[in-house]
């Protein structure tokens, strides 16, 4: 008897906490037609890049959920509706959509699946094997686990960008031959064709 007053107390007790809005965050589920749409997403190669995915032993890499970019030099997150400039480039992020121009030049524009509604826009931009290029980086809530990484060129061409599961993408970092994703037991390094 005593089992089930713990059981029942315990269970109106969650309902309460969760109903009043103190629930874990990130702990909802996106629809079904949401997380579809993510996993359709293509991933896109701009010409000449390659992608090398390697194993690697677990433990290689750190898990930084919320700061993957946070080493590139020039490093900002964007809350949704958030404007900020970084080298002269105006970036904006709205309802998953990233925008960067400079003056009135749109240099990228792209449309984030509308799982990454939750949380803000990680950017950061370096000189990468001979190029300066941006990288963005959003993910999902914690149930669904996906990840957006986008890496552009500095006149907005698509070097790459995808949608990855959440284990694929613990850190990014830059190489010699282009950007990194490590993951908690995988290495995929976007290789960059040469500058000529």
């Amino acid at each position: 008897m005593r089992r089930i007053l713990v059981l029942l107390s315990g269970s109106v007790a969650l309902s309460v906490v969760t109903g009043c809005g103190f629930g874990i965050a990130g702990a909802g589920w996106d629809s079904d037609s949401s997380v579809l749409e993510a996993m359709r997403y293509w991933t896109r190669l701009g010409e000449g890049v390659s992608v090398v995915a390697t194993s690697a032993p677990r433990g290689q890499s750190q898990q930084h959920v919320g700061s993957r970019l946070s080493e590139f030099p020039n490093f900002t997150r964007l809350d949704d509706g958030e404007q900020r400039t970084i080298e002269t480039c105006e970036l904006e992020f709205s309802h998953q959509r990233f925008t960067m121009r400079k003056g009135e030049v749109h240099l990228i524009d792209v449309q984030l699946p509308s799982i990454f509604y939750m949380h803000g826009l990680e950017v950061g931009s370096d000189e990468v094997a001979g190029r300066r290029i941006w990288v963005i980086s959003s993910h999902s809530r914690a149930t669904t686990g996906l990840v957006f990484v986008g890496i552009y060129g500095e006149n907005g061409e698509i070097l790459f960008d995808a949608v990855l599961r959440s284990g694929e993408v613990w850190d990014i970092q830059e190489t010699e031959r282009g950007i990194a994703i490590l993951g908690a037991d995988s290495k995929s390094e976007v290789v960059l064709p040469e500058v000529r």
